[in-house]
């Protein structure tokens, strides 16, 4: 369907240039064809000194310098200098500062050709002067609204700074509604691909790097995730370009990070080949002591849940007691027990035993039952005084005491009854 002009007129973003575009609309309607193209022109070119300015607040060097140049030409009355910069004001729109991509280029210079056509004393004969048609006037007017006039400055690297910056704040939400708020008003709202791309990019390295605090964390993926709310075709590109690069160049030691990337930023495994899923797992099947923690995450992520299993099952006194869980996870507590009843020597029973002593609140009730059940026909265990106080610290220290102490009786630890 044909845009309406008065529509487009609204979406113009700059005073300046709406007014020439009231201009060049109205002569339109009015069959003025030559003068409505001239007033495109115009309006595109205030348009373009306009978002300079803007950019040039932000602090953008370049923008900075070619405002200052303008300055200079108005205060001179450089007339040269003027027709110089319109001369090459499209390229350095698509060049230095991306605010045109290459076929919006090509649309707008076809525009420039017209208004030179129309402007000045172009003969397509002897006798007969240029005339554009209604079409080619309303194709202009569409064009520079569609392609520039209703975007706000948001290229280059000033962008990415400012997107960056945003981001980095303290005060950045972590609520991804929240987040998604921000940045639609922001650089991010009309990114180009290559702005996605550094930003992305620039999150990836800070996460892989290590040693982010937790809100920090959560900011990122709010971020990343509103970005794929906002582009999601896009982001999904980027995201599938950009994830196998980082993580294929991660070194081993650093391997943990990448932990972190799949646990704030959703379905991102799904962009990694297998020769990096492979690695993944194998680093988790091994996962060191010093990050044994992060085994509690892998427990919980699908695709590298047995991995995790694998781990949990070669669980040492090192590593659980290295480690620190908010609530210990099931399957560690599962073995925890089966260490206890498995064990060769009175002492490497008694060690497991003060570590199930410390969790004994985070234990399932299974367990629990097992080893009050099974521990009686374990030589090595069934006469701790250390098995007994534990029995003693679940009856009273967890959720199912009045059970424990039924079981307790039926196992027959006989030798517990006058604490209860």
């Amino acid at each position: 369907m044909l845009a309406d002009l008065d529509e487009l007129l609204l979406k113009c973003r700059n005073a300046s240039s709406k007014k020439y575009l009231a201009e060049s609309i109205a002569s339109y309607k009015a069959g003025a064809y030559r003068a409505s193209i001239v007033s495109a022109w115009i309006a595109t070119c205030f348009d373009v000194i306009e978002k300079l300015r803007e950019l040039a607040l932000t602090g953008d060097a370049m923008a900075l310098q070619q405002v200052a140049s303008l300055e200079a030409a108005r205060r001179s009355e450089n007339i040269k200098a003027f027709l110089d910069f319109e001369q090459k004001m499209l390229e350095l729109a698509r060049d230095k500062f991306e605010l045109l991509s290459p076929i919006e280029y090509s649309e707008l210079s076809r525009l420039k050709q017209d208004r030179n056509y129309c402007a000045h004393p172009s003969l397509i004969s002897d006798t007969d002067p240029f005339e554009p048609s209604a079409e080619l006037a309303r194709f202009h007017i569409r064009s520079v609204v569609t392609h520039l006039l209703q975007h706000p400055p948001v290229q280059g690297k000033a962008a990415l700074g400012r997107a960056l910056s945003d981001v980095d704040s303290e005060y950045f939400p972590e609520d991804r509604s929240k987040a998604l708020v921000i940045l639609a008003a922001g650089p991010l709202q009309r990114p180009k691909q290559s702005l996605l791309r550094g930003f992305i990019s620039v999150i990836f390295k800070n996460i892989l790097a290590g040693g982010l605090a937790y809100k920090r964390k959560r900011q990122y993926a709010a971020a990343i995730h509103s970005l794929r709310t906002l582009h999601p075709d896009w982001s999904t590109e980027v995201l599938r370009d950009v994830t196998p690069k980082f993580l294929r160049n991660v070194k081993d030691e650093e391997l943990e990070n990448c932990l972190t990337l799949f646990e704030y930023v959703d379905d991102l495994w799904a962009f990694l080949p297998a020769d990096i899923q492979h690695r993944m797992n194998g680093y988790v099947e091994s996962l060191p002591t010093e990050h044994f923690d992060r085994i509690e995450f892998c427990l919980g992520f699908a695709p590298l849940r047995e991995s995790a299993l694998a781990r949990a099952k070669a669980m040492s006194i090192k590593d659980i007691g290295g480690a620190l869980f908010f609530i210990l996870p099931p399957e560690l507590g599962k073995v925890l027990v089966t260490r206890v009843l498995y064990s060769r020597e009175a002492k490497y029973a008694i060690a497991w035993i003060k570590v199930l002593h410390g969790y004994a609140f985070d234990l399932e009730l299974a367990p629990i039952l097992e080893l009050i059940h099974k521990a009686r026909s374990r030589e090595v265990i069934c006469n701790l005084q250390e098995l007994l106080e534990l029995f003693l610290h679940f009856s009273k220290s967890t959720q199912y005491g009045k059970e424990i102490i039924s079981e307790l009786e039926k196992a027959g630890w006989n030798e517990l009854s006058l604490f209860f």
